[in-house]
């Protein structure tokens, strides 16, 4: 599981969704929940050469929409920071289980819109399941956040 190139899933993503509009909206706003993905044929379209989908994929499908791609961009929490979404929404999605963790993570990306790296993203909603990566989100915030006051 360690090759995983995110990067060129993004890229595969971008490329499939400009040339095939109805792709885009398959995998767009209007899935509203994880497993819906896979009752959607560009899911499989993303994932193809794949025997068998790992578990992450519908987790990282949910989310290639919402997100843009630099090598450069700053962690997801501190984004949140200065995009001024509330703490409680924050730590909302922190607390809540499989899938409304997803679910609103979702949300707040789909209006922030932000820029993330996504070889580390990725790896990010591999791990989602495990407290260490929201944990870290929410360090990124209020780190984040102590940036803007000063």
């Amino acid at each position: 599981m360690s090759g995983i190139d995110f990067i060129a899933l993004h890229d595969r993503y971008q490329a499939l969704a400009k040339a095939d509009g109805g792709f885009r909206s398959q995998l767009g706003k209007r899935i509203g929940h994880p497993d819906d993905l896979y009752d959607r044929p560009a899911f499989y379209q993303l994932f193809a050469g794949y025997r068998e989908l790992p578990k992450w994929a519908a987790r990282v499908a949910f989310m290639l929409p919402c997100c843009r791609h630099a090598t450069d961009a700053k962690p997801l929490g501190a984004q949140l920071a200065a995009a001024k979404v509330g703490e409680a929404r924050v730590m909302q999605v922190a607390r809540a289980g499989a899938p409304n963790d997803l679910i609103q993570l979702r949300r707040l990306l789909m209006r922030i819109e932000p820029t993330v790296n996504w070889a580390e993203f990725g790896w990010t909603l591999v791990g989602w399941e495990t407290p260490d990566k929201k944990r870290q989100l929410i360090a990124d915030f209020f780190i984040g956040q102590s940036i803007q006051t000063k």
